[in-house]
């Protein structure tokens, strides 16, 4: 039926579900739309259900101003419990597709404290902190990495690197590990 208006399932003392229910391999949804163009859709996909509890994923829809399929924003894998942003074939416990932006960011003040995460086409992690630094066991490092409490080892954005204290050391270049005893050769890394 088409509804119009408001409409409240239950009577508020009681349990309530409301159940949408279709033949498998039929999408199953629920669909929200301004002035007759769907804007959003809540699904169980098409997806046969052949066993192991394959089949009917669950599927955030978003749709275009013209009532156009826009994407998949969030998908759940109903076997194994994968979540797939911007993908509708997660991998992962949690999946994240993002092929132009960075796939992940932690946000501490929103729009200007922050560190995205993304892995390039070549696989590589890129960090891209707004603080321009990582620190690893450091919470506030003091160069592009640095590494445990104390800020003793760290590399600049340069790639020069400062290891006070750690028996590594640099002499405008080569890596040095151990005391440099001046006058005697050793072995560059």
């Amino acid at each position: 039926p088409t509804w119009t208006g408001t409409h409240t399932f239950g009577n508020g003392t009681a349990a309530t579900a409301a159940y949408i229910n279709g033949v498998t391999a039929s999408t199953r949804g629920l669909y929200i739309q301004t002035a007759g163009s769907t804007r959003w859709g809540i699904t169980a996909n098409n997806g046969t259900e052949s066993g192991s509890n394959a089949g009917s994923n669950f599927a955030l829809l978003s749709y275009t101003d013209a009532g156009a399929l826009l994407s998949n924003p969030i998908f759940v894998r109903r076997s194994a419990s994968q979540i797939g942003l911007g993908t509708g074939g997660p991998d992962r416990r949690l999946d994240v597709l993002d092929a132009s932006n960075p796939q992940l960011r932690l946000t501490y003040t929103d729009g200007s404290v922050y560190t995205d995460f993304q892995t390039n086409s070549s696989g590589n992690l890129v960090l891209t902190p707004s603080g321009g630094n990582v620190g690893i066991g450091d919470s506030t490092p003091a160069a592009a990495l640095t590494v445990g409490n104390g800020d003793d080892f760290q590399i600049d954005s340069d790639g020069n690197i400062d290891a006070t204290g750690t028996g590594i050391q640099q002499i405008n270049g080569p890596v040095y590990a151990g005391a440099i005893t001046p006058g005697f050769a050793n072995a560059a890394g």
